[in-house]
């Protein structure tokens, strides 16, 4: 499974939402090779706890670094 590590570039969500420079990690199935709003929002529910919209969730918004 490749793993991909974000970092907020921004503040995402509104105040609610993850703080400019929050960081997480991402799997993926093997083959996939590029995160998406869907995998984030996952790890983001599963990691926080918070359910934010894909809208907030789409990859320009993160650093992102394959691990």
């Amino acid at each position: 499974m490749p793993a991909f590590k974000l970092t907020a570039k921004q503040q995402i969500g509104g105040s609610n939402g993850l703080p400019k420079g929050t960081t997480f990690q991402v799997l993926t199935p093997n083959g996939v090779n590029t995160v998406n709003a869907i995998r984030i929002r996952e790890a983001v529910l599963k990691q926080f706890g918070k359910d934010l919209s894909e809208q907030w969730l789409m990859p320009m918004r993160f650093d992102i670094v394959k691990l």
